[in-house]
């Protein structure tokens, strides 16, 4: 059964990426991505209780522009408090 015959397949349907695909898509480890889950800065859903993570692709395209509105050349947040 392909996308045109399964019934429960939709267009809008949301693409669910794991931590490899995104540290891939990041160009970092995958270790970085579950402390920036850790830390709360990526937007992320867990597969039920105790589940997997996955990070939904239109929801990490957004925080890449928000995070790219709010940078500013020359400055950096490191060691902001």
């Amino acid at each position: 059964m392909d996308a045109s015959t399964d019934p429960t397949f939709s267009e809008s349907a949301e693409v669910l990426l794991t931590a490899s695909h995104l540290a891939r898509r990041f160009s970092v480890s995958r270790n970085w991505v579950y402390q920036a889950v850790e830390d709360d800065r990526l937007p992320y859903r867990r597969l039920g209780p105790g589940g997997p993570i996955r990070f939904v692709d239109t929801e990490i395209d957004e925080w890449l522009d928000a995070q790219r509105r709010g940078w500013t050349p020359g400055h950096s947040r490191r060691g902001a408090a």
